[in-house]
C-alpha cells in the first residue's frame, strides 16, 4: 500500500541506489588505497576521513536551508557531485597523490550529505500518517538491501574487469603456472577499479532525470489519524 504513494516509491528507488553507491565507495576506497596504490593503513584512513567530515558538515548545514530550497534541486546537486567524485576517483593513477583521492572523497561526502535528508523528507511527506510506521520499515530494509546488492554486484564487476584488463595488458591468455609481473597485476587492478567507479558515475547521471517524479507539495495528514 505504501508504494501507491509516488513520492515514497520514488524515494525508495533512489534510497536503494544511493545506498548501493555509498556503501560500494566505503568498501572500494580503502581496498584501492591499500591495494594497487600501495598506501599504508594510516594514509588510507586519512584519504577516507574527508568523506565523513564532509557528509557530517553538509547534513548539519542542510537543516537550515532544506525548507527554503526545492528538494529536487538538492537531489540534483547531490547526484551530480557524487558522479563528479566517482569520475575523479576513476581518473586516479599511480602518479596522483593521496590528496587527489582525499579531495574526491570529500566531494563525494558533500554529495551524500545532500541526498539522504531530502530523500527521507520526500519519502514521508505525502504518506497517510497510519502508513508511516510500515513505510519506515520498508525504507530501512531497502537501504540495507541496496548496500548489500551494490557491493555484491560491483565486486563481481571488479573481478570480471580485472581479469579482462589483465589479459589485455598481457596480450592474451597465459598458460597455467605462468607468473604475472606485479606491476602489470597492479595496473590491471587499478584499471578495474577505475571501470567500476566510472560505471557508478554513469549510473548516478542516468537516474538523475528521475527526480522529476517527485511532487513537492507537503500534505501532512497526521490530523486525520483516528483518535
Amino acid at each position: 500500500e505504501v508504494f501507491r504513494d509516488l513520492n515514497f516509491a520514488s524515494a525508495v528507488f533512489f534510497n536503494f541506489l544511493v545506498s548501493a553507491m555509498v556503501f560500494v565507495g566505503m568498501v572500494f576506497l580503502p581496498a584501492l588505497s591499500e591495494g594497487p596504490l600501495g598506501y599504508d593503513a594510516t594514509l588510507a584512513g586519512a584519504v577516507m576521513a574527508p568523506r565523513g567530515f564532509a557528509t557530517l558538515a553538509t547534513m548539519v548545514a542542510i537543516r537550515y536551508v532544506i525548507d527554503r530550497i526545492d528538494h529536487r534541486l538538492l537531489l540534483f546537486a547531490g547526484l551530480v557531485l557524487t558522479a563528479a567524485a566517482f569520475t575523479a576517483i576513476s581518473d586516479i593513477m599511480f602518479q596522483h597523490s593521496a590528496a587527489w583521492l582525499a579531495a574526491a572523497s570529500a566531494v563525494q561526502g558533500v554529495g551524500v550529505g545532500l541526498l539522504f535528508t531530502p530523500l527521507s523528507t520526500l519519502a514521508y511527506a505525502t504518506l497517510d500518517a497510519p502508513l508511516r510506521a510500515d513505510a519506515a520499515g520498508v525504507y530501512g530494509l531497502l537501504r540495507q538491501l541496496g548496500s548489500a546488492t551494490g557491493v555484491a554486484v560491483m565486486t563481481a564487476v571488479l573481478h570480471a574487469r580485472n581479469r579482462t584488463d589483465l589479459l589485455d595488458l598481457l596480450g592474451g591468455p597465459t598458460s597455467p603456472g605462468d607468473s604475472v609481473p606485479a606491476g602489470l597485476a597492479d595496473m590491471a587492478t587499478l584499471r578495474a577499479y577505475a571501470d567500476c567507479f566510472r560505471s557508478m558515475a554513469l549510473a548516478a547521471l542516468v537516474v538523475t532525470p528521475g527526480i522529476l517524479l517527485f511532487r513537492i507539495h507537503r500534505v501532512d495528514r497526521a490530523a486525520s489519524t483516528p483518535g
